[in-house]
Parts: structure tokens; C-alpha cells; sequence
């Protein structure tokens, strides 16, 4: 009886580690949607967001850059196939020394814009002119 009980305990324990196992999450996908990424920029004013816009134009996979002043803050979006989040850091803040990157994930369809109205359009492959 005892080698009965011991045998439903191992039971129950291998088949809660199994199922624990069954269910672990897949690793996510290298992101291939357009991503944004948020910076925070103390003292924001119009020219500096002229500048950073200006760096960020000459770098691949720059879909979008738009600077609000009055929150001190930049959104960049951008193709995670050209290009990723930590260039797009490296690139604000060698413009912008300061800037803060608050978040990054999947771009509304709204801030994915129009192709080729974009600040890099003179270099993109995408470009209509």
C-alpha cells in the first residue's frame, strides 16, 4: 500500500512538472512590425528638435520622428528590420545629449504614416521621388 501511495505522490509531482513544461511560453519573434520608441528630452526646445530630427534622418529604417516641445518628448518610429532601438538611442542622444528612452513597442497605425513622408525619404528605397 505504501509503494501504491508513494508511486500516486510521484505521480501527481511528475505530471504538475510536465504540464508546468507544456505550457512554458514560446521566446517572442524578433519584432518585424514597425516599433516607436518614446525619449524624454529635458529642455526640449525647436531648434534641438530640428537637430535630433536632422541625425535621425540620415539613419536607415527611420520611418517617423515627431517632437512635441511642450512635453519635452520625441517619438521615433522606425523599421525594426533596418535598424534597432539602440541605434535609434545612440543616435538621439549623441544629438540630444540628456534624452531618456521611456518606452519602445509596437507603432500605432496612425504614427506608421504614409510611405515616403518620412524624414529620411530623400534615402529611402521606398521613396516615390
Amino acid at each position: 500500500m505504501k509503494s501504491f501511495a508513494l508511486f500516486l505522490v510521484m505521480l501527481a509531482v511528475g505530471g504538475a512538472a510536465w504540464a508546468g513544461d507544456c505550457h512554458a511560453e514560446a521566446p517572442k519573434a524578433a519584432a518585424t512590425a514597425p516599433q516607436m520608441a518614446q525619449f524624454w528630452i529635458p529642455e526640449l526646445t525647436a531648434d534641438l528638435a530640428k537637430e535630433v530630427v536632422k541625425a535621425l534622418a540620415g539613419q536607415p529604417g527611420i520611418m517617423a520622428a515627431k517632437p512635441s516641445v511642450e512635453d519635452s518628448l520625441l517619438s521615433v518610429t522606425f523599421d525594426p528590420k533596418k535598424t534597432t532601438a539602440e541605434k535609434v538611442t545612440e543616435t538621439v542622444a549623441a544629438a540630444a545629449p540628456g534624452a531618456t528612452l521611456e518606452e519602445v513597442g509596437d507603432a500605432p497605425p496612425a504614427a506608421q504614416g504614409p510611405c515616403g513622408g518620412c524624414p529620411s525619404r530623400k534615402t529611402c528605397a521606398n521613396s516615390k521621388e
